[in-house]
């Protein structure tokens, strides 16, 4: 009796120390960004202006995440460290003990210096975040980088199932522009092609648009996917193809640019059954959202950027997943889908290239003059 007595009250004691230990265990993150905060500071229209504030108003949305992980009790010890985008201080930042020891590293952001962050990452086999961006024509293969946004080429791989499961032979016609990061698309569609064999597959360079009427069909749902961010000529293939609505069922693709586009046409976007292809949406009619502008507006004294709505998901989802599995990070892949006010997040493996990546996209349709997201 008495040793059952001891074994108790040593298992409580070591309860009691364990429950404290991980009360106090810190989650460390290090957050790696071009801040460009003296160029700024110095010129406010400065080249990197916008990159810096961009990761400005991320870091701030941020920032609103980690004040709610330590009300839930999270400890959070946050390194926070301006690259400038100059090659030389980001060298010197990734050998700094805050990033050796991290749990969780979020950056770098440009293309470059994720390249130069791949050594240090093998080295320490440390995950890292590629938090703004879409990697476009050139990979980064890295096995430890997971990227928040998915690479343009896995776009071909969302849409095309999207596609797939809702037409059963459908007919897709996809247009591409002159820029290599226009191509990606086509390059990945034409290597899925034998995975939708029920599917017909047209390929039409732009500058040929006029041609598009022999790719339609009558008996087929059409799926055109348009390749391109430029304004000016993304109106007029949209007008081209507005010409044979009337006789085709035609459906129309783009991209997260075409939100930016200085005029949309709603009536003409309407008519073409336009959809766009994008990792965030922010529907500020829900709550949480409501909740996180009220938050930001109060710290800040501005409107939330998308790139704030950004920093808040990313952060929480991340960081959350960072206390519980320290440097086993992989284990993000076992994960359900996470649902945050602009992005949803489903980690997988990169099809195409080293790594993991975000797996989720919006799909937004133009309907009554706004864009409202697709269930898929």
């Amino acid at each position: 009796m008495m040793v059952k007595k001891q074994i108790y009250w040593v298992v409580s004691v070591f309860c009691l120390f364990f429950s404290i230990y991980n009360a106090h265990a810190q989650t460390k993150v290090a957050v790696i960004m071009p801040f460009c905060s003296k160029q700024i500071n110095q010129k406010a229209n400065t080249n990197n202006a916008d990159l810096g504030n961009a990761c400005r108003e991320y870091y701030q949305g941020a920032l609103i995440a980690a004040d709610s992980l330590i009300s839930s009790g999270i400890n959070l010890n946050i390194s926070t460290f301006d690259t400038e985008k100059d090659s030389l201080i980001f060298a010197k930042i990734i050998k700094k003990k805050e990033i050796a020891n991290a749990d969780l590293i979020i950056g770098p952001v440009t293309k470059e210096a994720q390249i130069a962050m791949k050594p240090f990452s093998a080295n320490k086999q440390k995950y890292h975040i590629s938090p703004l961006f879409t990697f476009t024509k050139t990979k980064v293969n890295d096995p430890y980088i997971i990227s928040a946004n998915p690479d343009l080429s896995y776009y071909a791989d969302y849409v095309l199932g999207y596609i797939n499961n809702q037409s059963k032979s459908p007919n897709i016609i996809i247009i591409q522009d002159k820029d290599p990061s226009d191509k990606v698309f086509s390059i990945r569609a034409k290597q899925l092609q034998g995975s939708f064999s029920f599917a017909t597959f047209n390929y039409l360079d732009i500058a040929k648009l006029s041609d598009i009427g022999k790719y339609f069909v009558q008996n087929k749902p059409n799926h055109v996917i348009l390749c391109c961010s430029d304004e000016s000529k993304v109106n007029s293939s949209l007008n081209t193809i507005q010409d044979t609505t009337g006789l085709y069922d035609i459906s129309t693709y783009g991209f997260t640019q075409w939100m930016s586009f200085n005029a949309i046409n709603g009536k003409l976007w309407e008519q073409c059954k336009v959809h766009i292809l994008t990792p965030q949406f922010v529907d500020y009619n829900d709550n949480a959202t409501q909740d996180f502008v009220e938050k930001y507006r109060n710290k800040y004294f501005t409107e939330p950027s998308i790139f704030a709505f950004q920093g808040y998901d990313q952060f929480l989802f991340f960081t959350r997943n960072a206390s519980q599995f320290k440097n086993d990070i992989k284990k993000l892949i076992e994960q359900n889908t996470y649902f945050g006010i602009c992005n949803q997040f489903k980690i997988a493996y990169k099809q195409d290239s080293e790594g993991l990546q975000n797996a989720n996209l919006n799909i937004l349709r133009w309907q009554n003059l706004k864009l409202v997201k697709v269930e898929y």
